[in-house]
């Protein structure tokens, strides 16, 4: 697409920008003007505004410390990047004008986070005017551009892409680099599948991370769009303030936050308030997931161990020692699943009467029990059902032909 095209393009999107002020003046009576407001510089002809800040480590953020930590090689493989250091990654987390990633939807705010010798700095860079979006996009990119990682919530699917889309419609020729991307969102998902009454970040900062935002400093995310809109309108900054406290304050959960899932995932955890999160079921599947089966066995049978009625971890373990060659072990799950009516664990144990031990009497046993007990929850149109009946019929054919033998 080239300019003109571009330029047309805006004119048809133009009902769906927010109104601006076009009035080139900073200043407002009143002192609500940026630079009043917030502690920071005007760069690209005033039309991007920069904010730096600088938190010392050892800060406390609710529950934990704000420090250095490596992260985990299995998150590393989780991934799909090589090993990286803390130096090596930005944290990265932006304000939009809307929830939808289409070209009415602006980015007016990002904020980079990231590490150095001495603290976490915080850069964040604000869309002052919608006139400035290309050299605000090109100051992001200069950023972003000197890290090897992206850490983002949910920027798999919202952040980065909508970034992208505003990079091609103002059709600049750089593009984002294509960067290892861990998005917490979908991590925090896998270890606390179960735990969680939802995965919003500032639910994990309450239930995991130990911490509420205060109510009167920042500002529920449904009401960011309109206060910005409300800005570009009256260029009165008073609430922008909370915008930027509300970014900073994302940037900073996600660095926690990936730090205790480095503690939980290792087993390195020093806070008792912090035990309860170690979701041993979760961490297992991460584990299976990234082929590590001695960890994953691990924290599965510690799941059984803590919770008795954990019946994913069950199955899931005696799958694994079924993998392993450990067929006893994986017996001594199946009975004890059998026992809580699990369809599979008598499938399995039907299997190992007939293939391995050829006792076709307790392989059509366990058949049978399975076969009624999915004739009572009414699925007999399932695949298993089928399968059962074939199983069935089979280990009939074999006792007949036993039968024969024996007479």
């Amino acid at each position: 697409m080239n300019k003109a095209e571009l330029k047309d393009l805006k004119a048809l999107l133009q009902g769906h920008l927010p109104e601006e002020n076009t009035v080139r003046n900073h200043s407002r009576a009143g002192g609500n003007n940026l630079q009043d407001v917030l502690s920071g510089n005007y760069l690209a002809a005033g039309e991007v505004f920069k904010i730096s800040s600088s938190y010392p480590y050892d800060m406390t953020i609710g529950k934990r410390k704000l420090r250095c930590y490596r992260i985990p090689e299995i998150v590393h493989k989780y991934s799909g990047s090589g090993k990286l250091e803390l130096g090596d990654i930005v944290f990265l987390d932006t304000e939009t004008t809307g929830l939808g990633t289409g070209s009415g939807t602006f980015v007016f705010l990002v904020g980079l986070g990231y590490f150095t010798e001495k603290d976490f700095t915080v850069d964040q860079y604000l869309l002052d005017r919608l006139s400035g979006e290309q050299h605000f996009l090109e100051s992001i990119i200069s950023e972003i551009s000197s890290y090897c990682g992206i850490v983002t919530f949910n920027g798999k699917s919202f952040d980065m892409p909508l970034l992208r889309n505003r990079f091609i419609f103002n059709g600049l020729t750089a593009e984002l680099p294509d960067l290892w991307h861990l998005d917490l969102l979908h991590l925090t998902r896998r270890l606390w599948q179960n735990s969680l009454s939802g995965y919003d970040l500032q639910n994990i900062e309450q239930q995991v991370l130990g911490f509420w935002r205060n109510p009167g400093e920042d500002i529920p995310g449904e009401k960011i769009p309109e206060v910005y809109r409300n800005y570009l309108q009256d260029r009165d900054a008073s609430f922008l303030k909370n915008i930027v406290l509300h970014n900073r304050t994302d940037i900073l959960s996600l660095v926690i936050l990936l730090d205790l899932i480095a503690e939980l995932i290792t087993g390195d955890i020093r806070d008792c308030f912090e035990w309860k999160f170690r979701d041993e079921s979760g961490i297992g599947k991460l584990f299976e997931q990234m082929r590590d089966e001695v960890n994953a066995i691990r924290c599965f049978e510690r799941s059984i161990r803590i919770f008795d009625d954990d019946r994913v971890s069950l199955k899931r373990l005696s799958f694994l020692l079924k993998k392993r060659g450990e067929v006893s072990r994986a017996e001594k799950l199946w009975e004890k699943a059998a026992a809580c009516d699990e369809i599979y664990a008598m499938v399995e144990l039907a299997k190992l009467e007939e293939h391995q031990r050829k006792n076709y009497v307790k392989a059509l046993e366990w058949t049978l029990r399975a076969h009624n007990l999915l004739q009572q929850r009414a699925m007999v149109n399932s695949g298993n059902f089928q399968s059962l009946i074939k199983r069935s019929n089979r280990l009939q054919q074999k006792l007949n032909r036993d039968k024969i033998e024996d007479d």
